[in-house]
């Protein structure tokens, strides 16, 4: 009987695929004023932990990339005065996250090598492609032109240190069946429009302005038209 095994050559994030480059001007930090051990979180080594996250995206892999635990950069991200860490932390997460996006970009669109053996030696090879992944990673873009909703409180911290926005930040506009659009945002002058509460109240909210919701409704469109791609690209290779 003839014996096939396979095996899946991936793109990898190895040392040697890394930059050796010092951290980018927008991770730079205060790093957390602590009582020196060399076997620490010493300002040398929060810093290289902020760039290995950035480089990867895992909590877990870049700690132990500089000799420590998640869980004691956790304890270390929870700190009072950790506050100039925690934004870096938070732009080097999405830093990371979007190269490992790009990765697995190019194994939907560019495919995976996958290798047939018998009795140890490769026999034929061929390239896989996961339609699936590239499905599931067009549905997750961001919709061009309109920058995606943001806590204003943490969009302005993050913007003082300027540093990149993360998309995971609760939405401050949504549209509900009744009202329709609505903001949590302060209203512009010479507001007129329908407001629940004043501004700065826990459950205040407000009506768009037309041109608010004119740029709203044009993010609807669009997230449409990414459905409609990714569904028509489904069912082309459903055969």
């Amino acid at each position: 009987m003839e014996e096939t095994t396979f095996t899946v050559s991936l793109p990898s994030l190895a040392e040697g695929d890394r930059t050796s480059a010092s951290p980018a001007p927008t991770l730079a930090f205060d790093p957390v004023a602590l009582e020196y051990r060399h076997d620490g979180w010493t300002p040398e080594r929060q810093r290289a932990f902020i760039e290995e996250l950035a480089d990867c995206g895992i909590v877990r892999e870049a700690a132990a990339r500089v000799g420590m635990t998640e869980q004691s950069a956790s304890r270390l991200r929870r700190r009072d005065e950790a506050a100039s860490f925690r934004i870096a932390w938070d732009a080097a997460i999405r830093m990371g996250g979007e190269r490992l996006r790009s990765v697995a970009f190019d194994r939907a669109v560019n495919g995976t090598l996958r290798r047939h053996y018998y009795h140890g030696a490769v026999v034929d090879e061929e390239r896989v492609y996961d339609n699936r992944l590239l499905i599931y990673l067009l549905g997750r873009l961001p919709s061009p032109g309109l920058p995606p909703p943001w806590n204003g409180d943490r969009f302005l911290a993050l913007a003082d240190h300027g540093l990149p926005m993360p998309e995971s930040f609760d939405k401050p506009v949504w549209r509900e069946a009744e009202r329709g659009w609505r903001t949590s945002f302060p209203p512009p002058d010479g507001f007129a429009g329908d407001e629940h509460g004043c501004f700065g109240d826990p459950d205040y909210d407000r009506a768009l302005t037309p041109e608010e919701q004119a740029a709203a409704d044009a993010r609807i469109a669009r997230k449409r038209e990414q459905a409609a791609r990714a569904r028509n690209l489904y069912f082309e290779h459903m055969g």
